[in-house]
């Protein structure tokens, strides 16, 4: 996830307010020893009988958990991993898997256990990845023209194989329940069953087709949030950085001045969230694509939009140790300042900072 994720964005209010209650774990790969632990356990075997086994995987896998769970679970679809009922006990051969060829890329395997979906399924998992890690039903269902419960019928083998789970419902125990609970529920929701299962389905999509199908997110969410009047101002924010990044991804299809120049203010109000929670990276990012969707002669045309993202991004800048893109951005501000106090206000500002870099 990026600074832009809510929980990070949490994490960033944390840390400025107490930087020492909050402590980074960094999760290695799992060992030789504790793949052979875990695969062992899993299969009932001894550590000698599983060695080849778990050394395959280990190598295929180079100690990923969730690739290794996943590699198990290929092997024992392709029948390369059996249980034998006679001798109850589990049975592989391990030059029938190298044969096979299995990739040792996580994606490439993913793919490859979502290709073997009906083609509607896998069409559209490809449209839900366009939405993101999680999807809700509705959303969905506008996007692909079909109602809620066809859109059930269509991803129920993805959910039946786990690569999509349900959230926001009880756990069903068919693909009735789950329509009927779809119809109970104000907003049902799923997500992927990993990034990797995401990542699969969104680089099988054109690139032209992924920006096509953001542009039409984004829009949608926009109408939605921002061109009807909207009570809940929280709701906004939180659809915020969704339809940005939607439109954002796919502004190279945006022709209209009006929209591009709408574009640019919704990235501004995102800069100015990001800023809030301490995100300066993706303050610098917004602002940037901010200030690429302003017209010709903006200062002209639109100064207090244009003064706003430049300010966010030499404020960024600076903050994301680039002292050299930030002054560069403040002489542009200077040169077009027509207040003394803004003026004044961006000397302090650069003073303090030169301050920082040891420049009297």
């Amino acid at each position: 996830v990026d600074d832009t994720h809510p929980a990070m964005q949490a994490l960033n209010l944390i840390r400025d307010f107490n930087p020492e209650s909050i402590a980074t774990l960094s999760l290695a790969p799992l060992c030789l020893a504790d793949t052979e632990q875990l695969i062992t356990d899993s299969l009932h075997c001894s550590i000698a009988r599983g060695k080849s086994l778990v050394e395959l995987v280990h190598q295929k896998t180079d100690g990923n958990p969730f690739f290794i769970n996943e590699f198990l679970k290929t092997l024992y679809s392709e029948s390369l991993l059996n249980f034998d009922l006679i001798q109850h006990c589990w049975q592989w051969n391990i030059d029938a898997i190298v044969e096979k060829g299995i990739t040792d890329n996580v994606v490439e395997l993913m793919l490859r256990k979502m290709q073997l979906l009906p083609l509607e399924t896998q069409q559209m998992l490809q449209l839900a990845s366009c939405l993101g890690s999680r999807f809700d039903l509705e959303l969905l269902s506008i996007l692909a023209g079909q109602s809620e419960d066809d859109i059930i019928q269509i991803l129920w083998p993805a959910i039946e194989e786990g690569l999509v789970l349900q959230e926001r419902m009880s756990v069903t125990t068919g693909k009735e329940r789950l329509l009927n609970e779809s119809q109970n529920t104000s907003i049902a929701q799923f997500k992927f069953l990993h990034d990797r299962m995401l990542q699969a389905a969104f680089e099988s999509v054109g690139v032209s087709e992924q920006q096509q199908t953001h542009l039409e997110i984004g829009r949608i969410l926009r109408n939605k949030h921002f061109e009807v009047e909207v009570s809940n101002s929280e709701n906004q924010s939180s659809a915020l950085f969704s339809i940005v990044e939607s439109l954002n991804f796919a502004r190279s299809l945006i022709t209209d001045d009006v929209e591009r120049l709408h574009l640019a203010e919704l990235n501004q109000q995102t800069a100015d969230l990001a800023k809030s929670s301490s995100a300066w990276d993706a303050v610098v990012r917004y602002a940037g694509k901010g200030i690429e969707l302003l017209p010709d002669h903006c200062w002209q045309s639109c100064y207090q939009l244009t003064f706003s993202l430049l300010q966010l991004k030499a404020e960024g800048e600076y903050l994301c140790g680039h002292p050299e893109a930030s002054d560069r951005l403040y002489s542009e501000l200077l040169e077009y300042c027509h207040e003394d106090i803004l003026k004044a206000e961006i000397y302090s500002t650069r003073s303090i900072e030169n301050s920082g870099r040891g420049l009297w």
